[in-house]
């Protein structure tokens, strides 16, 4: 079966138990400012995060399988909208518990993030910021280890995609190298606005001659 999937698909371990949030799973971005200069490679991390939610709710494992067992494989595209993230993802602002603290365009997706996680769960966001910085760092080092050309100055702005566990553990999905910078409405608009401008701050001091 692997055999028939080579070069058209990537096969990656799905989070049995994500963390909900009102019955949703999401994963967050982390948009990474990487600079390339003389000395190695440097990443600045901004200091806001993308949260895309399900289209659907999430179907736990075992109601997942006898739903299929019922239904048949037709069922599997609707389950796969409450497990996947895809285009038609639900923004942070359309979830209810998520709404209170994203009132205004300009408000952040991480202290949503974070005041959620600490009035209904035991997940505690520094925790689960430490995490993803250590990804963060070994991505970056493993790059760095492999790059030999390091006399050019470049940069890229990358986002690195993570799902949370119910522990509140960080799972890598992808690290996209062509983050979507079209804004889908206006929270989104206000983000990406500050989000520029932290790029520009970040790469003026290192693109000056």
């Amino acid at each position: 079966a692997f055999d028939r999937l080579a070069g058209s698909a990537v096969v990656q371990r799905r989070i049995a138990a994500p963390l909900l949030i009102d019955g949703r799973a999401f994963d967050l971005g982390v948009y990474v400012v990487v600079t390339k200069v003389p000395s190695g490679l440097r990443y600045a991390v901004f200091d806001d995060i993308l949260l895309r939610f399900c289209a659907d709710r999430f179907t736990p494992t075992r109601a997942a399988l006898q739903r299929v067992k019922a239904e048949g494989d037709a069922v599997l595209p609707a389950l796969q909208r409450g497990w996947v993230v895809s285009d038609d993802y639900t923004p942070a602002w359309r979830i209810p518990s998520l709404q209170q603290t994203l009132v205004a365009p300009g408000n952040r997706n991480v202290d949503a993030l974070s005041s959620y996680l600490e009035a209904h769960t035991a997940v505690r966001w520094p925790a689960v910021w430490s995490g993803l910085q250590q990804a963060l760092s070994r991505c970056v080092s493993v790059v760095q280890h492999e790059e030999r050309n390091l006399t050019a100055r470049r940069y890229e702005l990358v986002r690195f995609d993570f799902q949370l566990d119910q522990e509140g553990t960080p799972w890598l999905i992808e690290v996209n190298s062509g983050p979507n910078m079209h804004p889908r409405d206006e929270w989104q608009r206000s983000q990406l606005e500050r989000l520029s401008d932290f790029l520009f701050d970040v790469l003026q001091p290192i693109l000056t001659p």
